[in-house]
């Protein structure tokens, strides 16, 4: 009889979460991308839910929070070393908004789609971002 092996998603010793830090401005952070080992942003609500929130993370550390109205932001896809890219909804179309130096862009309305909600970007000119319109999936190409 072979011995049942444990499985691990992280190596020995990764994945021990440090002491949580609640960031006021928000009631839920669902997306987060990196530029570096030590800047990132996280999206997702306001804490009243109006609208969403794009907050600067240092070293861990949340700085600060930025409004954008205009729907629900849930995803960040980001170059190293470079620019972010936050998707997400309103009731019914998909929405994209650029994040320059952690300063957001203009929300963009994707109206071919009804969702996006994931996404990767491997350089300043190639993203791709997920989504849905509904009854299929579909892909975007966007540059940061």
């Amino acid at each position: 009889m072979r011995a049942h092996r444990r499985h691990r998603l992280c190596p020995p010793g990764w994945g021990h979460a440090g002491k949580p830090t609640p960031v006021p401005a928000s009631s839920d952070l669902t997306g987060i991308g990196c530029t570096s080992a030590t800047a990132c942003y996280a999206d997702g609500l306001q804490s009243d839910s109006s609208q969403s929130v794009v907050v600067s993370v240092g070293s861990g550390a949340p700085g600060s929070s930025i409004m954008i109205a205009g729907g629900k932001l849930v995803h960040m896809a980001c170059v190293t070393g470079g620019d972010c890219l936050a998707s997400g909804f309103n009731p019914t179309r998909g929405l994209l908004a650029t994040i320059v130096n952690g300063v957001p862009g203009t929300v963009s309305v994707i109206s071919s789609a009804y969702d996006i909600f994931a996404g990767t970007c491997v350089g300043a000119a190639n993203c791709e971002i997920g989504g849905e319109t509904r009854t299929v999936g579909l892909i975007i190409d966007s540059p940061v």
